[in-house]
């Protein structure tokens, strides 16, 4: 399913007509249902950030457009980074909270 709009009836042509505002991949077989690289959300309308140290964001239809980050990185954009054991505050006791949401 897409969020488009089909031309049907009696003088449509089955054709599938996207929201305009959004950045839609062309897929003949499913339009207006997934969107272009760099881009989530239901229209296809929001911009993901750009993401560091590896990260993704998670775009798409249904996509959050957070960065998911890879382990031991942390933050909005995946920047900061996750320190050794050894030299945390921690002492070598504790964990790094890292992803997204995480705080390091």
């Amino acid at each position: 399913g897409g969020v488009g709009t089909c031309n049907d009836g009696n003088t449509g042509d089955g054709t599938c007509t996207c929201d305009m505002s959004g950045h839609w991949l062309d897929l003949p077989t499913a339009p207006c249902s997934a969107c272009q690289p760099g881009y989530w959300g239901v229209s296809c309308n929001l911009t993901c950030p750009v993401c560091e140290n590896g990260g993704v964001c998670d775009e798409g239809v249904l996509g959050t457009g957070e960065c998911l980050c890879q382990p031991g990185y942390w933050g909005p954009t995946c920047k900061g980074e996750c320190k050794p054991a050894l030299d945390n505050i921690c002492h070598g006791n504790g964990m790094c909270l890292d992803g997204s949401g995480g705080s390091g």
